[in-house]
């Protein structure tokens, strides 16, 4: 009862400016847990850019490639990497753009130089032979058809 009365003696001014101290309490507390997960999430970006490069690093010397990544954040809190490539220039990509890379040894080697083709008759006797074996797997075929349609199978030709 007591609470009840000192309610009522409180005017409407003293309770509302007590409720927005408590709003305003609750709010810089919301603000800094945020504000703390939001710095828990950048460093662990930070971490996950710093094992990225990294491991693009030691593939690039497993392969044999002289080009190299280095971090480069920039002002606007964009995480960006530096790829020093003395071949191609240097330059800076996003870090998604290195994270969907797909640097496997197949994708990073330089490419070998294209063979010289084969020698054109060499290439029209394999095609001779590839064409002699068709023919011959047709005769077989055509023969197990025969002989599947002698036995009382079911067999019509697909159009």
């Amino acid at each position: 009862m007591q609470n009840n009365d000192e309610k009522l003696r409180r005017s409407p001014a003293s309770i509302s400016i007590a409720y927005l101290r408590v709003a305003a309490e609750k709010k810089k507390t919301r603000d800094r847990e945020f504000a703390r997960e939001l710095f828990r999430e950048e460093n662990e970006l930070k971490k996950k850019i710093s094992v990225k490069i990294e491991q693009a690093n030691k593939m690039m010397t497993i392969i044999g490639s002289s080009t190299s990544f280095g971090p480069a954040p920039d002002r606007d809190g964009v995480h960006m990497v530096k790829v020093l490539d003395p071949m191609a220039g240097d330059r800076v990509i996003s870090f998604e753009q290195l994270a969907s890379s797909i640097l496997t040894r197949d994708s990073i080697a330089p490419r070998a130089a294209r063979t010289k083709p084969a020698d054109r008759s060499q290439v029209q006797e394999e095609l001779r032979s590839v064409l002699e074996g068709t023919i011959e797997l047709t005769k077989v075929l055509q023969e197990q058809l025969y002989e599947l349609k002698l036995k009382g199978w079911n067999v019509a030709p697909r159009s």
